[in-house]
């Protein structure tokens, strides 16, 4: 019976949950904040759906989210909120730690050439599991640093519902600002963004 639903439920393109991870391949990549000091890397990935697949299947606007998976003797895997869809691609924005014994999905992530396929699995939660978000008039959201991928998408579904929205994005200074692309976006949409940074002397 696991073999017959195992085939059934992989018979199609476009990622798989219950980690059934499927190469994807590395479109482009942009760093969109460079290393320096203690400051990280912060790098989005636009990778290609596998199989040809045009449909995502990730619901990101109800907080759904992929996993990676880093090769290795003992692979292991990390969660990231897609930031942004379109037919065929999607796009992570992700900081680079530096590796620490064995390579970080991070860290793999950063050394993948365009071309290079990494594999992923989603949605998660799996089709059996999946939540429903009741709409609110009033939302907030508060995010931390890289956190600001988590709320974007989901900030993206509460605008649509035309009630009021406000994220507070809170990050060390302006340096560190990035995802504009997709808060100017919100910001046209109605999305009212307040800035909170914890360096003095950063021109909060």
């Amino acid at each position: 019976l696991y073999l017959v639903v195992r085939t059934w439920y992989l018979r199609g393109p476009g990622l798989k949950s219950f980690l059934f991870f499927r190469p994807c391949r590395l479109v482009s990549k942009e760093t969109l904040i460079e290393p320096a000091g203690e400051r990280l890397a912060v790098v989005r990935f636009t990778f290609q759906l596998p199989g040809g697949a045009r449909e995502f299947g990730v619901d990101f606007t109800a907080g759904e989210y992929v996993k990676v998976r880093a090769p290795g003797l003992l692979p292991k895997s990390r969660s990231y909120s897609p930031v942004d869809a379109r037919p065929g691609q999607f796009d992570l924005i992700v900081k680079i730690w530096p590796p620490t014994g064995r390579v970080g999905v991070s860290s793999y992530l950063s050394s993948l050439r365009i071309g290079d396929a990494a594999y992923i699995s989603g949605p998660f939660p799996p089709p059996l599991m999946r939540i429903k978000r009741c709409a609110g008039k009033r939302v907030g959201f508060i995010a931390y640093g890289v956190g600001i991928t988590e709320a974007l998408a989901v900030a993206r579904a509460e605008v649509q519902r035309r009630g009021e929205t406000v994220l507070l994005w809170a990050v060390r200074d302006r340096s560190e600002l990035y995802a504009e692309r997709e808060l100017k976006q919100l910001q046209d949409a109605g999305l009212r963004v307040e800035y909170h940074f914890s360096r003095e002397g950063s021109g909060a």
